[in-house]
């Protein structure tokens, strides 16, 4: 989108696209088991969050990992959670 609205280069572009195929991808398996699923759509509607955000605040949980978001109701119900973040 940045690209789209010309607030990018093409070159700028291509370097961050480039950076983010070297980015490890890890497939998290688990968050398709019931019990993930289930703590997922609880934490989506006791916080006000897209099942999106809340995938990331139920990981972030279950790894004992810091969450980075600039959402604000994300980093709100990260702290509710007691989960470290990074804004």
């Amino acid at each position: 989108m940045a690209y789209q609205r010309n607030r990018i280069s093409k070159s700028t572009l291509d370097k961050n696209l480039q950076a983010i195929l070297e980015i490890p991808v890890v497939i998290d398996r688990e968050s398709v088991y019931p019990a993930c699923v289930s703590k997922i759509t609880g934490l989506a509607d006791k916080h006000g969050l897209t099942i999106y955000d809340a995938s990331y605040l139920e990981l972030s949980t279950r790894l004992f990992c810091p969450l980075a978001t600039l959402d604000q109701r994300l980093l709100q119900a990260a702290e509710n959670e007691g989960v470290a973040y990074l804004p």
